[in-house]
């Protein structure tokens, strides 16, 4: 049952850090997929907003609600380090927000996924524009240095592989450390 509720949870984390996102790149909320994610996230980033407010396109409230979901599932997680009282709560917002950032990763694969299947079979779908205003940030740059070769665009496997790389070489063994430092074992950080 606990695994289900972090598999859960860390669903919904994942569409509230895509709301945060496509709030972050000015997304319109006429799209249906915005309507969505407003729909399933302002329930609970609405009582934060009274408190905290948005500074620009950055969308506090909520970024502060995905942190604090975040470490409750964590919390689930870690219950009897918890209990025990031995718990490194500065390891853990550390590692909190380097799950954070590896679920962001994931979701931009996700996203250039969906928007590479869909441009071959339904360049006009409703959802395309809404993944195309995610991906610019990452592709745009990438697309200016790399033309396509054949008239393919071949930026999404250039962004697949740099991602690749730094998942494997950097970010995934700052998390194993970080989660060694969670359970209060000293770890040297390079």
């Amino acid at each position: 049952m606990n695994n289900f509720l972090l598999s859960v949870g860390e669903a919904y984390v994942g569409l509230l850090l895509l709301r945060f996102y496509a709030t972050l790149v000015n997304t319109p909320l006429y799209m249906p997929p915005m309507q969505f994610l407003v729909a399933i996230s302002e329930p609970l980033a609405h009582p934060f907003r009274r408190i905290i407010r948005n500074r620009g396109l950055w969308d506090v409230a909520l970024f502060v609600v995905i942190v604090v979901l975040e470490a409750l599932l964590l919390s689930l997680a870690f219950w009897n380090l918890l209990t025990a009282g031995s718990l490194n709560f500065a390891a853990l917002f550390l590692y909190i927000l380097l799950r954070l950032l590896k679920i962001s990763i994931v979701l931009l694969l996700l996203i250039v996924i969906a928007e590479a299947i869909l441009s071959w079979i339904n360049p006009q779908a409703p959802v395309a524009p809404f993944l195309n205003r995610l991906s610019y940030p990452f592709l745009g740059p990438l697309r200016q240095v790399i033309p396509p070769i054949g008239g393919i665009d071949i930026t999404p496997i250039i962004l697949f592989l740099l991602i690749e790389l730094f998942l494997r070489f950097i970010l995934t063994p700052l998390i194993a450390r970080a989660y060694w430092m969670v359970l209060g074992y000293a770890v040297s950080l390079p």
